[in-house]
């Protein structure tokens, strides 16, 4: 006990004279499982969804209690915990208790809450967390990720991070002045790092395929050379003396409607934001249709409902000549038992479904 207690203290002798206390924690959960001098209970590892990659450890909604302890860390003046959260079922999520809780008992944890998550309000996006546990300094502290699902959601969490923040990321970020190939892109930075590394890529890309945009002396960026009608995601992350940050929260912003669809046209709905709903319609748990689906088996089709009819139109003119031209598009009954009727044909305004024609 006393050899412990004094390396103890010369580790935190040394953590206040650096600044830091050691190596970062960072984990996505893409290797091997529980992750190396991590404690799991009640969580899996996921390898179809995730934040920072494919994979992330998730807490299924049955789990009467999960828990992950990240390996013991001492403590400095900038130290913080951060990471990503998303679920399945959000509408059930306020029925889960998440925590993040910490314990200067190393050997036996006695665990106190620091923050309770709050969850995302959809089944897609991965909410970023930042909690500050400088007031630790100096101490060797446990970390943990505490969920009682009580029925509620599937928690995932993804790209868990225990570090010296030296070098706060950047926030605020925004886009303005989008047409149909460009976007003007900026930021917020509290370090004044003159230089950052911004990404930006279709909104079902996955990070990993980004490319990285280096932007010098200045917190605005226009983007150029997009497609129209396109969803598009961006982060940004501080280059500091001290090192690199964490990136920004993402965030998503939508190209302009071309003016005229020219064939061949392609619409996978991944949005709506270039088609007018003229009618929807509403089932008996009252969700609205159209809406585009985060389900699997759907992925980016659209949704249309069986209690009533569902007219959209896209918003631009299809500029083509009637003779050789082709429209083909792909359709999945959700329940086989009941079939929908698929019309196609025009409108002659985008404010009267009367006006429709198949």
């Amino acid at each position: 006990m006393k050899k412990r207690f004094l390396l103890t203290l010369v580790l935190a002798f040394f953590a206040m004279l650096q600044g830091f206390s050691q190596a970062p924690i960072v984990e996505s959960f893409e290797g091997a499982w529980p992750p190396s001098g991590w404690t799991v209970t009640g969580f899996y590892q996921e390898t179809e969804r995730g934040f920072d990659g494919q994979n992330s450890a998730v807490c299924d909604y049955s789990v009467y209690d999960g828990r992950m302890i990240l390996p013991s860390y001492v403590a400095g003046e900038h130290t913080t915990f951060s990471f990503y959260v998303g679920c399945a079922f959000s509408s059930w999520a306020s029925s889960n208790v998440f925590t993040v809780e910490v314990s200067t008992s190393v050997e036996s944890p006695s665990w106190t809450t620091i923050q309770t998550i709050s969850y995302p309000t959809d089944d897609i996006t991965f909410l970023y967390n930042e909690v500050d546990l400088s007031s630790y300094a100096g101490q060797e502290i446990l970390v943990s990720l505490h969920v009682v699902p009580n029925d509620g959601a599937d928690t995932y969490v993804d790209l868990v991070s225990l570090y010296e923040n030296l070098c706060p990321r950047p926030t605020a970020l925004t886009a303005t002045s989008t047409t149909m190939t460009s976007a003007q892109l900026s930021w917020v930075d509290a370090n004044n790092a003159g230089t950052y590394t911004l990404q930006v890529i279709p909104f079902d890309a996955d990070w990993a395929t980004a490319e990285s945009i280096t932007v010098t002396g200045d917190v605005t960026y226009e983007i150029t050379d997009l497609t129209p009608a396109t969803t598009y995601k961006a982060r940004v992350l501080a280059v500091c003396a001290e090192g690199e940050s964490l990136f920004s929260d993402e965030i998503t912003f939508n190209t302009s409607c071309s003016e005229t669809l020219n064939i061949p046209y392609t619409e996978d709905f991944n949005n709506l934001t270039c088609w007018t709903i003229l009618q929807s319609a509403s089932n008996d748990w009252g969700e609205f249709y159209p809406e585009i689906s985060d389900n699997p088996m759907t992925g980016g089709f659209l949704l249309q409902s069986s209690l009533g009819d569902v007219i959209i139109a896209n918003n631009s003119p299809i500029a083509f000549e009637f003779e050789n031209t082709v429209m083909t598009f792909e359709a999945l009954a959700y329940y086989d038992y009941s079939p929908a009727t698929i019309q196609i044909g025009y409108v002659t305004s985008l404010t009267d479904a009367a006006t429709c024609s198949s």
